[in-house]
């Protein structure tokens, strides 16, 4: 899909639009991986999380980023699909929780 992407804006923009949405496309993966870190951590703390666990979910958090960088794209995402999927359920339960306190 950035192939696409980029093979379509060098067309219309010369090569500079290569190097623009490689860069871009850089810059958002990498907020959003310190983004959803800095949230996880945030909750890390509202759990009173000690030691151990921070240092445990940091190095997690290194060998998923490492990891996910060299196995192929279609994997990271079905990957990434499934977790969401679970997320999204730890969430249901909660908000369900926190609806029977109101």
């Amino acid at each position: 899909m950035i192939a696409c992407t980029t093979s379509r804006d060098a067309t219309q923009f010369g090569t500079v639009a290569t190097w623009l949405t490689t860069l871009l496309v850089t810059v958002f993966a990498y907020s959003s991986i310190v983004g959803s870190y800095s949230y996880a951590e945030v909750n890390l703390s509202l759990f009173h999380a000690g030691k151990v666990a921070r240092t445990s979910f940091r190095l997690s958090t290194l060998a998923a980023v490492g990891i996910g960088s060299i196995l192929a794209l279609d994997v990271v995402w079905e990957f990434v699909d499934v977790t969401m999927a679970v997320m999204r359920l730890v969430n249901l339960v909660a908000i369900g929780l926190l609806g029977l306190r109101i």
